[in-house]
């Protein structure tokens, strides 16, 4: 099957904008959260399926392009690409399952294949996914009491036998033996021990910055029925947005009053699947600062921009708080980011 911008069933061309803000709203979401190569397979297989489209994208050039794996890679004896392209297509499956239900054009990775076509909704194939109880057809096999009370039992008989040893081996008896032996008579030899008492490093201010930006829970429950005001709800709704809520986070931004920045209004965009938005942040952007040009672009993986802003901004501004936004996700293991980080001693 091609991988061009045709869907299954209809004819017609997609708008590659339109992929755009799709792709954009998957490299986002909860559903691919954490997997940075999920998220760099996709967009290359994207961009490839839009640029290229008759370029047939190969196993050997994943590898070594995305995963890399090195040039001495042989896929003949690794499964490495395949297995990732296989999790990345449940991946989509759960996303259109859930997050990505009202997305008007579907990324499907059709199965033995390396590539991505672009599907409208109304044409997509019923989904694959299925929940954790559902992952098997078959029905799952009942234990018979006898055998958990047998297995019980033995348990039980066990640990006495254990607690009976532990007493006897006391000199002191029973008494002695009840009592927790203290920090000094503990022996300091013991590695178990010895890596508890260790203190663990301190986490830099720009760990420290990046677990609070993630704390969406936190945010949530603080600002939850009391989100009065214009900052309150954005703060609100990118907190339900980053946390999946997407539907919750546009009915949050509905009321907002004031001027939404480019990097929220796209955000909402995302939420809402409407590229209008989208195109009306775009529009706010020659105005904007570097800075906000940076969220912008980062949101929408366009890391070369992203880039681009980010070195524009100054070196005050790159705060621990305000790199560790979420929004930077999608460009965090890139060597020009990190060297951004770098300069301004955010990092070693």
């Amino acid at each position: 099957m091609s991988s061009g911008l045709q869907s299954s069933s209809a004819p017609r061309r997609v708008d590659p904008s339109d992929v755009r803000v799709c792709l954009a709203s998957i490299v986002q979401s909860a559903t691919l959260g954490e997997h940075e190569t999920l998220r760099r397979l996709v967009s290359f297989m994207v961009e490839r399926a839009l640029t290229a489209p008759d370029a047939p994208l190969r196993e050997y050039e994943i590898g070594v392009k995305i995963m890399r794996l090195g040039g001495d890679w042989d896929p003949r004896t690794d499964a490495t690409v395949r297995l990732e392209v296989s999790h990345l297509r449940n991946r989509l499956a759960e996303y259109y399952h859930r997050e990505g239900v009202r997305d008007p054009i579907h990324m499907v990775v059709p199965k033995g294949a390396f590539h991505v076509i672009f599907v409208r909704a109304e044409n997509a194939p019923a989904s694959t996914f299925r929940e954790e109880s559902q992952a098997t057809g078959t029905p799952e096999k009942k234990v018979p009491t006898k055998l958990i009370l047998a297995a019980v039992g033995v348990l039980v008989a066990v640990a006495g036998v254990w607690f009976g040893l532990k007493f006897l081996n006391k000199p002191g008896g029973p008494d002695e033996a009840a009592e927790e032996p203290s920090a000094t008579t503990r022996p300091s030899s013991t590695p178990h021990r010895k890596a508890h008492s260790e203190k663990a490093p301190a986490a830099s201010p720009f760990q420290q910055a990046r677990a609070a930006a993630r704390d969406f829970n936190a945010t949530i429950a603080r600002l939850k029925g009391h989100a009065d005001t214009d900052p309150k709800r954005v703060e609100l709704a990118k907190a339900l947005w980053w946390n999946g809520g997407r539907k919750s986070a546009a009915k949050t931004w509905e009321q907002v009053q004031g001027e939404l920045s480019p990097s929220i209004l796209a955000m909402w965009g995302l939420a809402s699947i409407d590229s209008k938005k989208i195109d009306q942040a775009r529009a706010k952007l020659s105005s904007a600062p570097a800075l906000e040009q940076a969220r912008f672009y980062a949101l929408m993986t366009e890391t070369g921009p992203a880039l681009d802003a980010l070195e524009k901004v100054l070196a005050k501004e790159l705060t621990p708080a305000v790199v560790a936004d979420p929004i930077f996700t999608s460009i965090e293991r890139e060597p020009r980011y990190i060297a951004i980080l770098r300069s301004a001693q955010l990092i070693n």
